[in-house]
């Protein structure tokens, strides 16, 4: 009987049927691929104790929290920007000044010893911009009558932000970039021409050896509070429970404080 079967059809060809996920059944099904090898990971990871594996995700929670507060906060990003602006703008090179004359000692500064006429002390330099922005200018400041209202050594308190800090210098109006100014300053436009000072800020209250600047007007003078700072020795020599003293080198820029 002659075979009468249509000559473009294979007996044996299966044709599978079409299978189509949405992205539930798709999710759905990634997670039971990694279920296996996850729930292993996790029992090797955390112990084979219920002590150890609680002792293990305590510590997974805890490192999570850290992580997110340094390095997911707003505030710790704008810190460590503003930080980063300053030390950029300062270049952070270290100044070596030579052989400079101190100004002649001021009236009750007589009995200076003689480190007073050294050379201004490298250390107390490490950070100059080369702008003399942001008060490190190693020009004598002398002061005004009524233009500048605190002195180097002087302990405070921020009035806006709250942390302490002791000035090391000043500036009789702001010296800073225009684009920190804008940044900082805000609407505050009157602030470019009040005095502004540098501040090292109590690492109690700011972690990692801040320095800010900031206008007179947010200032407020404390007593009886020592500043705990990195950088402080490099400064002064000792605090008598209403301010800093002043190094030699440092009293050369500021003969009057």
């Amino acid at each position: 009987m002659p075979n009468t079967a249509p000559k473009n059809i294979i007996p044996w060809e299966v044709r599978m049927p079409e299978v189509q996920l949405n992205r539930m059944q798709a999710f759905q099904f990634l997670l039971i691929l990694f279920a296996v090898p996850a729930q292993y990971f996790l029992y090797e990871w955390t112990g084979k104790t219920e002590n150890n594996r609680v002792e293990s995700i305590h510590s997974l929670l805890e490192t999570s929290k850290s992580f997110t507060k340094t390095y997911l906060n707003f505030a710790s990003w704008q810190i460590w920007i503003h930080q980063f602006s300053k030390e950029f703008i300062s270049s952070g090179i270290k100044t070596k000044i030579v052989k400079k004359e101190a100004p002649p000692p001021s009236k009750g500064k007589q009995n200076l010893n003689r480190k007073s006429e050294e050379s201004v002390a490298e250390e107390v330099f490490y950070h100059r911009s080369p702008n003399s922005f942001f008060a490190t200018s190693i020009e004598p400041h002398v002061r005004k009558p009524g233009k500048v209202q605190y002195r180097v050594g002087q302990v405070i308190k921020h009035k806006k932000f709250g942390y302490h800090g002791v000035i090391v210098g000043w500036d009789e109006t702001c010296k800073a970039p225009e684009f920190w100014i804008k940044q900082n300053h805000g609407p505050n436009q009157h602030w470019k021409n009040q005095p502004s000072y540098a501040v090292l800020v109590d690492t109690r209250d700011r972690p990692g050896g801040q320095t800010t600047y900031v206008v007179e007007e947010n200032i407020a003078v404390i007593l009886n509070t020592k500043i705990v700072h990195p950088n402080i020795n490099d400064y002064f020599d000792f605090y008598d429970g209403a301010q800093y003293h002043m190094r030699p080198a440092l009293q050369t820029i500021y003969p009057n404080d």
